[in-house]
């Protein structure tokens, strides 16, 4: 009888450990899901800013396109310019040479 007594002290001992340790590791994943959901929440506000990032990239890089093309009608603009300035000096020699020609036959 004295040894049921003993072993079922055991028992309550070895129970009321076996809930502490278990009230201790509930602590421990309460603590550990606070800290999953704060990093869920930082992750969120990284995605968010990572599309504000990726949305603005694609914006710049539209508006550097339009850049591009804007260049590209200058280049073509100032190519026409060109060739208009060189028709024109052609034609300027060209009317200086027939005045000359010009002055010096009917002179």
């Amino acid at each position: 009888m004295h040894q049921n007594i003993l072993f079922t002290t055991y028992l309550h001992q070895q129970d009321e450990e076996l809930e502490s340790q278990a009230a201790r590791m509930i602590e421990k994943v309460k603590i550990i899901q606070k800290q999953v959901l704060k990093h869920k929440e930082i992750i969120d506000q990284q995605d968010e800013i990572l599309q504000d990032v990726e949305k603005n990239m694609a914006e710049a890089k539209d508006g550097l396109a339009k850049n591009n093309v804007t260049a590209v009608d200058i280049r073509k603009r100032l190519m026409k310019g060109d060739k208009c300035l060189a028709i024109s000096i052609v034609v300027m020699i060209c009317c200086v040479a027939a005045y000359w020609i010009y002055k010096l036959a009917f002179k």
